[in-house]
Parts: C-alpha cells; structure tokens; sequence
C-alpha cells in the first residue's frame, strides 16, 4: 500500500499480474486484476488524483475456484464458507456460490489471529489456499453475511450482540 504513484508503479512491475483494490469498496466492486504495470499506471493515477492510497496484491489462482470466509467472533471461528467464484473474483455478491466449508485448526487460527492482531471484536476473515499454506487476502470488520448464513446456518448478528451485551455486563 502507498499513496506515491511512482513507488505504486515499480511494485506493480515487479509483481507481474496484480490485484487493485481501492481502500474503502465492498462486495468486490472496483477491484481489478491487472495484468501490467503500465495499465495499472492508469487506476494508479485515477486514485491518486482522488487522494486515495494505492493497494496492490500479487495475484493468484484460487485453489478450487474459491476462497473461504471465516466468521470470526470475539476470539472464536464461528464457522467457514467456501464462495466458489464465477471469474477470478469469489464475492457472492459476484455471483459467487457459497457453500459450507470444514476447515482445520491452522486456518481457523490465522483468521482468529488476523482478527486479534487488527483488535477486532468480529470480522470476516477471507482465506485463500495456496501450496504454502493459507493466505489472507483480506480482514473485513464491515462484512456482509448474507452468504455465510445461506452456507453455514450461522447467523452472525446473534454472536456479535452476545458478545456486545457481555462486554457492556463487565
């Protein structure tokens, strides 16, 4: 992430295929897989002109279609769905499939981890598997739930007003 256009530029040359991501969308609109650095220098300058920082990830194929959403609430995974993507994007608001998905402990603790480290009460932890392991591609302390619900039978609400009123009772 940087705000200097040109530092955004050299990044994007050395990562080859990227994502661009403004700092403040939802459900994956205005994200872009990019495939040059010179292409890019065009979102790069529609951002900076509006004094937008510059995010950039290094794009990926998503094992599977895919990636998991990982429903983190007051220091526990209350459940994970896989959101089988259309394209190269797997928001369900994409049209992304969402499904129910089990995942082991290491995951699970990586979204825990994610959402602590941000100081976070609850967040929607967005996992990709990679031959390395798993791979954050983002923390959403503003997620949408929609799909969770429909996949897992989990409605979120529930868990963040539990955790709410035994915050306030302390």
């Amino acid at each position: 992430m940087t705000e200097n256009i040109i530092t955004a530029y050299w990044a994007a040359k050395e990562l080859g295929p990227m994502v661009v991501k403004p700092l403040r969308s939802a459900m994956g609109y205005g994200v872009a897989k990019i495939d040059d650095a010179d292409e890019a220098m065009h979102f790069f300058s529609f951002l900076t002109n509006i004094s937008k920082p510059i995010l950039i990830q290094k794009y990926m194929e998503k094992a599977g279609g895919g990636d998991y959403r990982v429903v983190v609430v007051n220091g526990q995974a209350i459940g994970a769905e896989f959101r089988r993507g259309t394209g190269w994007k797997s928001n369900v608001a994409q049209g992304a499939t969402p499904l129910p998905a089990r995942l082991g402990s290491d995951a699970l603790e990586l979204a825990v981890k994610a959402t602590e480290a941000l100081g976070l009460d609850y967040a929607g932890v967005d996992l990709m598997e990679t031959r390395e392991g798993f791979m954050i591609l983002e923390v959403n302390p503003t997620m949408a739930w929609a799909g969770f619900k429909r996949a897992t039978g989990i409605n979120p609400a529930g868990h963040i007003v539990d955790n709410l009123i035994r915050k306030i009772k302390r």
